[in-house]
């Protein structure tokens, strides 16, 4: 199974994302860490997808809502 193929596969067992439920968009909001944690604080459960400048591709799934505090991340 190629990479493509295996993405596929992994993003059918989520629901289809509504432009409503994208929070943040680098491309659109910026990708400052402000940017992103001015969108997502206070959200709830997250998935985050980041694709690097040089192509790489990862993510993860956080249960707890993103909060920033003094510019301390957690």
């Amino acid at each position: 199974m190629d990479h493509i193929e295996k993405e596929m596969n992994f993003f059918r067992i989520f629901p289809s994302p509504s432009p409503s439920s994208i929070v943040s968009n680098g491309t659109r909001d910026g990708f400052q860490v402000s940017s992103f944690h001015f969108k997502c604080d206070g959200k709830g459960p997250t998935i985050t997808l980041v694709k690097s400048n040089n192509g790489n591709e990862f993510g993860g799934y956080n249960s707890q809502s993103w909060n920033s505090s003094t510019n301390t991340y957690y």
